[in-house]
């Protein structure tokens, strides 16, 4: 994979809003970031006695692994002036008054690497995301008796025309056959193999194989540098599709503590830590937090019976 900062950033604020403006882009940041991996997620508060020591809130990003446990990538820490005033952290402001600073933590980890490779492999291997892939693309020549250089002198050409607009492309030279190397990217996870041999050249087409789905077709030569880019978009997309498709089915809203399904649980809950001390218990599972962005529910608390528009989730976390 391309090289990836993991990263722990800390901020200082004037005020608490400014703090939270620092939070809100942050999260920016995190789409961003998730939209290369392809990788979908929850957003999701901590509670009380689950959230950073002495953090006013905190906020967990939390993704579906294919066992069916939870895996937190990050955390986003909110910690209003809580650590300043006892450190003495402070600034001057325009009045010349010395003031406690406000301050944030956005942290995520080489966990990012394991969701990557948890979310999108198969059974042949790695599925690597377009944006991220060391090489994007793959050039397979099929070599036949007396086409050997002219194949060759194509392939070279057609790599460095995509190497000029910017794509990574790797082209597999080596002394081997086709189906062996085919297996060698397959199982890392290269996420277009392209394939050129005499009869491709003949008729003025790319050979072309999908990791994501396995797909082969071809496409018009003289169309290469946009094919290559369009294909490499729908790979993105799909993964996109199916890593949310497969967190969207394994949650599932119950309004009972019986007969617990092996999902994630989203559930109404009171609030109280009481209650969630009980809904852990109950169903063995640990509680993730309630939606930063709120979600309309009106019910009852899986725990104690009271009317709550609060909806909470619960799920098995790595």
């Amino acid at each position: 994979m391309r090289e990836i900062h993991f990263f722990e950033s800390h901020t200082c604020h004037e005020t608490e809003e400014d703090a939270q403006l620092q939070v809100e882009e942050d999260f920016e940041i995190l789409e961003s970031i998730m939209d290369k991996l392809c990788l979908h997620y929850l957003l999701l508060k901590r509670t009380d006695w689950d959230k950073f020591p002495g953090a006013h809130y905190t906020v967990g990003i939390d993704t579906l692994m294919p066992g069916g446990r939870t895996l937190q990538l990050g955390s986003i820490h909110h910690y209003r002036d809580n650590f300043s005033v006892p450190f003495d952290i402070r600034y001057e402001d325009v009045d010349g008054e010395m003031r406690p600073v406000h301050q944030t933590t956005y942290g995520m980890s080489e966990r990012l690497v394991g969701a990557v490779v948890g979310v999108h492999g198969d059974d042949q291997g790695l599925i690597l995301p377009p944006a991220v892939a060391p090489n994007q693309v793959v050039l397979i020549p099929i070599l036949a008796k007396g086409k050997i250089e002219e194949v060759m002198k194509h392939c070279e050409a057609i790599r460095d025309r995509l190497v000029e607009e910017g794509l990574r492309v790797h082209l597999d030279d080596r002394d081997d056959r086709p189906g062996s190397k085919f297996y060698d990217w397959e199982i890392r996870g290269v996420p277009l193999r392209l394939e050129l041999g005499a009869r491709d050249i003949n008729d003025g087409v790319v050979t072309y194989s999908r990791r994501d789905l396995g797909e082969r077709g071809s496409f018009a030569r003289e169309d290469l540098v946009d094919s290559v880019r369009s294909l490499l978009e729908e790979v993105a997309v799909e993964l996109r599709r199916r890593a949310k498709e497969k967190m969207e089915t394994s949650v599932e809203t119950i309004e009972s503590l019986d007969d617990i399904p092996k999902k994630i649980l989203r559930m109404g809950w009171c609030g109280s830590e009481e209650c969630g001390r009980k809904i852990e218990e109950t169903t063995e599972l640990s509680i993730l937090g309630t939606p930063y962005t709120s979600e309309e529910y009106e019910g009852r608390c899986v725990a104690c019976g009271k009317e709550t528009k609060t909806v909470v989730y619960a799920a098995r976390a790595m």
